[in-house]
């Protein structure tokens, strides 16, 4: 059964094996915002931000994991100004990954 472990390839006597492996990790971003004023009082904003990525980890024995997975994310807030000491914000957000 011992002759299925590796060798040790680091000094000590624990935690004296390490794994060296190099695999790509890819990822895909976009991102978009905008902002706007409606009024002299009134601003809307909003964005939008996705993202795609998949990815592999060297384990031991040449096994690799690999794992991928989207991101979405969106909001729009709206903001009024009633005078200079009161200001109204209303925000909206959804976000998923």
């Amino acid at each position: 059964m011992l002759s299925l472990f590796p060798l040790p390839n680091q000094p000590g006597t624990v935690q004296n094996y390490q794994l060296i492996a190099s695999l790509p990790q890819n990822s895909d971003d976009l991102n978009t915002r905008l902002n706007r004023s409606l009024t002299g009082r009134d601003r809307l904003s909003g964005g939008f931000s996705y993202q795609r990525r998949n990815s592999e980890q060297q384990q031991l024995y040449g096994y690799r994991d690999s794992t991928d997975g989207n991101g979405l994310n969106a909001n729009v807030m709206w903001n009024h100004t009633f005078s200079a000491k009161l200001i109204s914000n209303v925000r909206l957000t959804f976000s998923r990954n």
